[in-house]
C-alpha cells in the first residue's frame, strides 16, 4: 500500500531517515566503511547512498505484510531492521528538505530500493520528470534480526560483516 510520493533533491548523494531531531544530530554515521556499504544504521537514525550526481530523486514509501521481491529495474536492494517505540512520525531528509510520515508502533524491516528514471520500466515512474533517480521505501511489519544487501551495484562494495548499531 503506497503511504506517501514526494521527490527530495539531495545535496550529498544521500537521504537520512530518523525518528527524533536529538537521535539525528547524534547518530549521523557517513565513514568509508558505511559509505561503501551504501548505509549507515542505529538505532534511531540511518541513511542511504543514492547514485553519484544524482540531484533529483523521487521517493515512494509502502508498507507491506511480507518482503517483496525487488523490482526488475532496482538497481540497489537494501534491507535493515527499524523499531518505532510509540506511534511517531519517522522524518525523510536531504538535509535541506524534511518529509514526516507517521508509523504505527512496532518493530519493521525497511526495504531500501534504488533505481535510475532511464532504466525504468514502471509506468508510474515518469521518465519526462524532474528526478533522475528513484527510491522505493517499504516498511514491513516483523522483526528483522540484521541488514542484508540484496542486490549490489557497482557503487557499493560493502566488507562482511556489514557495520550496524552506531549508537
Amino acid at each position: 500500500m503506497l503511504i506517501q510520493d514526494f521527490s527530495l533533491q539531495p545535496t550529498h548523494n544521500s537521504i537520512v531517515l530518523y525518528t527524533s531531531r536529538a537521535s539525528y544530530g547524534n547518530s549521523i554515521g557517513w565513514n568509508e566503511e558505511t559509505i561503501r556499504q551504501g548505509f549507515f544504521w542505529s538505532v534511531k537514525c540511518f541513511g542511504f547512498c543514492i547514485f553519484e550526481g544524482g540531484y533529483h530523486l523521487q521517493v515512494k514509501v509502502y508498507r507491506d505484510n511480507k518482503i517483496p521481491n525487488l523490482m526488475p529495474e532496482t538497481k540497489r536492494g537494501i534491507l535493515v531492521p527499524f523499531q518505532i517505540e510509540q506511534s511517531q512520525s519517522l522524518t525523510i531528509t536531504d538535509l535541506w528538505n524534511d518529509v514526516h510520515i507517521l508509523i504505527s508502533e512496532g518493530k519493521y524491516g525497511l526495504l531500501f530500493e534504488l533505481g535510475t528514471v532511464l532504466d525504468s520500466v514502471d509506468e508510474a515512474i515518469d521518465a519526462d520528470a524532474e528526478y533522475d533517480q528513484w527510491c522505493r521505501l517499504t516498511f514491513i511489519p516483523g522483526e528483522i534480526s540484521e541488514a542484508q544487501i540484496l542486490r549490489k551495484d557497482s557503487e557499493i562494495s560493502p566488507t562482511y560483516p556489514l557495520i550496524m548499531g552506531l549508537d
